[in-house]
């Protein structure tokens, strides 16, 4: 098939590299000449492991061509995938603007697809919307939401648990199979449903993950309270099928692109009292392990921290809605001095921010550790340095030490571990 995607973020250029790698002609729009100019060097604009090669064999194809201006080559397409952002404007409400400006750029076209996906994370109603606009010249407009996981994007997008289609016609499943030929024999995988409901989903999942992580937050929390340990709690919780494991892991809380903005979408749309707790517990996670901090060091005010990870998850270098960034910026404004290391931030907007090349550096004079993204490289964390230089304090914010090993370590090497939702180990 021969396929254009509008928007070339994360999900577009992550999908534009797996549709060629399965056979499909692609071209790529995005407005950004200087993001252009990067991928078709063969370099991508963010950081997704494994993208780097995929994209460089994807180029090497010669199945995938990018523009910064919409050409006639899109009249030769059967299918359009739109994949633009949507961010959260002030008021609490998804921005279209950038859906509504590559609207007008296809409408200016003499000649469009017959297809229309729409993979932008949209208000209901909205797909519909577009479908009634265009709808003399095109067979149909469809709600295709994504679900990529920044840092596991190849992987989720090649080995999808289910591929959502929201239709205004049902003779368009035929096009959808022809898109994901290397699925048809996995009928389970493809639900179709109405525009608003596959609208909806992509929103209540979301939703309903930060849910999840403000849930077992809130847990933790009281686990402390009362000599409870938080990592028991999880695992008995998730062991009930009706519950399950995942998103079960207390710590600073959730962040990034996704599931803050559509958690406030949501939440504004369905005036939702749940889902306003669910930000508000959120917001708290990282004042709770200063409070902490504050408890055990005293007063901040030049006190030098080594702060373990920026992200807002490990394998990506996006710092948008990053609690590890928010504790920085809190540890920053009682004085301290933050020196932060990070496998992938080479640069931040914080200036007051000092960024250490090694975990050592960022270490090394420091009176505490605090760990604030899962990176695995903080997993293998060597706590013989805490001791060389010193540090009688790790604050892991992520509980990326289970709790025996973290008792075990801390006695070899006389370390105060402090953790979310688990007692305090402490080492006379």
């Amino acid at each position: 098939m021969k396929i254009a995607i509008i928007g070339l973020g994360h999900v577009g250029l992550v999908t534009a590299c797996c549709l060629v790698n399965w056979g499909h002609q692609v071209y790529g729009f995005d407005q950004d000449e200087k993001k252009v100019k990067q991928i078709k060097e063969g370099v991508p604009p963010f950081y997704e492991p494994a993208l780097d090669q995929l994209l460089q064999d994807t180029l090497a194809s010669e199945h995938f061509l990018v523009h910064s201006t919409l050409t006639e080559a899109i009249s030769q397409c059967e299918l359009i995938l739109l994949a633009v952002g949507t961010p959260i404007s002030t008021e609490g409400k998804l921005d279209l603007n950038q859906l509504w400006q590559a609207l007008e750029d296809l409408v200016s076209l003499p000649i469009l697809p017959p297809y229309l996906l729409i993979k932008s994370t949209v208000p209901p109603g909205t797909t519909t919307q577009i479908y009634h606009r265009l709808q003399d010249r095109v067979e149909d407009v469809i709600c295709h939401p994504e679900f990529l996981r920044q840092g596991n994007a190849i992987e989720d997008f090649q080995h999808p648990n289910r591929l959502i289609f929201g239709l205004h016609h049902e003779d368009s499943q035929a096009v959808i199979q022809q898109l994901y030929h290397p699925f048809q024999k996995k009928s389970h995988l493809f639900q179709y449903c109405t525009p608003a409901s596959a609208e909806l989903i992509k929103l209540g999942a979301n939703a309903f993950l930060a849910t999840k992580i403000s849930f077992i937050n809130q847990m933790a929390n009281f686990a402390e309270q009362v000599g409870a340990n938080i990592e028991e709690i999880s695992i008995g919780l998730g062991s009930d099928p009706r519950i399950g494991p995942q998103f079960l892991q207390a710590g600073l809380g959730y962040g990034g692109p996704c599931l803050p903005k559509d958690l406030t979408a949501l939440s504004t749309l369905a005036e939702s009292p749940l889902l306003a707790s669910t930000t508000q517990i959120n917001e708290q996670q990282p004042h709770f392990l200063l409070q902490r901090i504050e408890s055990e060091l005293g007063d901040l005010k030049g006190c030098p921290i080594a702060l373990l990870g920026l992200t807002f998850k490990p394998n990506t270098n996006d710092l948008q809605a990053s609690q590890a960034m928010y504790l920085a910026e809190l540890l920053l404004q009682r004085g301290a001095i933050v020196q932060a290391y990070d496998p992938v931030i080479k640069d931040t907007p914080c200036k007051q921010l000092q960024l250490a090349q090694t975990i050592e550096d960022a270490i090394k004079g420091s009176k505490a550790v605090i760990i604030a993204t899962d990176w695995e490289d903080f997993q293998q964390l060597d706590w013989s340095l805490l001791q060389r230089f010193r540090i009688s304090n790790l604050f892991d914010g992520r509980n990326l030490f289970p709790y025996k090993r973290a008792q075990k370590l801390a006695r070899i090497f006389r370390i105060t571990y402090h953790s979310v939702g688990r007692p305090t180990i402490r080492v006379e």
